[in-house]
């Protein structure tokens, strides 16, 4: 019965036969006429306010007859450098030198609360690629899936949550070459479904690591 009825509408109220005449006014600025009518129903209109405008106001002709959609965007810029991170981001090297690195990288969120599913991505320092990578308390690490990209020199864990005391990944990285001016690498990480939710760090390998020399093997 809904559908019959609504088809019944549409019909009555056919696009060939509305024109609907619209006048918005800003509290700030000049109105804006609008008219929606068979030679331009598939057309976005579109209208820019003063950035002083805080409320408008819409009003119908009301000779009018059809349906039109009114929406009202707003955008706002944050300085990213004044945003407060929803994640604390650190990490520390163990058992490091300078062919082999093994660093433990740990989330912690600000909220102090366990969050949703959360992904981390590490960015390693030129010369370095990803290799290896286990946990503490391994059966209660959360991570789901690890991805590697751009021949392993990116590597992107999938938390299936923060912990509200912080979560951690260990992993290692080999040197594929000798880099004389060592770019640092970087963490990320953010909420899986808001991503507006993020942390990030640089990743830089102290000096200590860089002239240690390495006594074992690995492949």
């Amino acid at each position: 019965m809904a559908l019959v009825a609504l088809s019944n509408f549409a019909i009555s109220n056919s696009l060939s036969q509305s024109t609907v005449n619209l006048k918005l006014t800003p509290n700030f600025g000049n109105s804006f006429n609008a008219q929606v009518d068979k030679t331009n129903s598939l057309t976005l209109q579109t209208f820019s306010l003063n950035p002083n405008t805080r409320s408008l106001q819409v009003r119908v002709d009301p000779k009018s007859t059809g349906v039109a959609i009114v929406s009202l965007t707003c955008n706002f810029y944050e300085d990213p450098t004044k945003t407060k991170p929803s994640f604390l981001v650190h990490y520390n090297f163990d058992n490091s030198c300078q062919w082999r690195i093994q660093v433990q990288v740990c989330a912690t969120p600000v909220s102090g609360n366990s969050t949703n599913m959360a992904i981390m991505e590490v960015r390693m320092p030129t010369g370095y690629y990803y290799y290896d990578a286990w946990w503490l308390n391994n059966a209660k690490s959360g991570i789901s899936k690890t991805e590697t990209y751009e021949s392993k020199t990116v590597v992107i864990f999938y938390f299936d949550n923060i912990q509200g005391t912080g979560s951690c990944v260990t992993f290692a990285a080999g040197q594929t070459a000798a880099v004389a001016d060592l770019k640092p690498g970087s963490i990320s990480i953010n909420d899986y479904y808001d991503t507006s939710k993020q942390g990030s760090s640089s990743f830089a390998i102290p000096s200590s690591v860089k002239n240690a020399q390495c006594n074992y093997f690995f492949y």
